[in-house]
């Protein structure tokens, strides 16, 4: 038999709470329950099974009064056991039924528990690969970027751009505005009208009646420096 001490060791439960279950639930409980010294109420195993099944319940989040309306659906136990000797052909007696019932809620209830655990390792098992994914990825960044994080990469490449705007201006502001692209485009011009002259002037170099030529070609080529 166990007392109300083993049952609060039992499940956890408040003296208070005890004393509410057995007033509320006192139809299911009451054929498990004897009285010991002093009138100290003692209640057989099947009464541990049931608060057990009070306790699992409980943990699910149901107050008392739904812990009653599931066990109300449980076959009820008449208000006196049979007692040795007594027999009923072909019927289960009501105390093995509500037992049976309260074994077969505390097996769903454990496979329930145990599809929690096994969806929570599911759970962190993916956040390991993910951490790990992670991982390699940060290091392949850091190998692209010569071991320099995100921040120093854009820090640098901003310093880069800056640089190269201020070089573009300083290059418009020596060609008067105009577009690095048609400067050496004139530039490379010049170079070879610098050479053609050079060639022709060599060619008409000791002629006589070339000294007009000559001299154009060597005015065209001093406005070329």
């Amino acid at each position: 038999m166990f007392s109300l001490t083993d049952i609060e060791t039992r499940t956890g439960f408040s003296r208070a709470y005890i004393n509410k279950c057995l007033k509320e639930l006192r139809d299911v409980l009451n054929p498990f329950i004897k009285r010991g010294n002093n009138n100290a109420i003692l209640l057989n195993s099947d009464g541990l099974v049931i608060f057990d099944k009070i306790r699992q319940m409980k943990d699910q989040g149901m107050a008392l009064p739904e812990v009653k309306i599931e066990l109300a659906k449980i076959p009820q136990t008449p208000d006196k056991p049979y007692s040795k000797g007594t027999t009923n052909p072909g019927k289960t007696p009501p105390q093995t039924e509500l037992l049976q019932e309260i074994l077969k809620l505390a097996q769903v209830n454990q496979e329930h528990n145990r599809q929690l655990v096994k969806d929570i390792e599911e759970r962190d098992q993916i956040i390991k690969e993910l951490s790990v994914k992670n991982e390699r990825l940060e290091g392949s960044l850091k190998l692209l970027t010569d071991g320099r994080n995100p921040e120093q990469v854009r820090a640098d490449w901003e310093k880069a751009r800056q640089k190269e705007v201020e070089l573009e201006q300083n290059l418009r502001m020596l060609t008067n505005g105009r577009e690095p692209a048609v400067v050496k485009k004139e530039s490379e011009n010049r170079a070879k009208r610098r050479a053609e002259i050079l060639r022709r002037l060599g060619e008409i170099d000791g002629h006589l009646f070339k000294g007009k030529e000559r001299k154009r070609l060597l005015e065209e080529l001093q406005n070329l420096e």
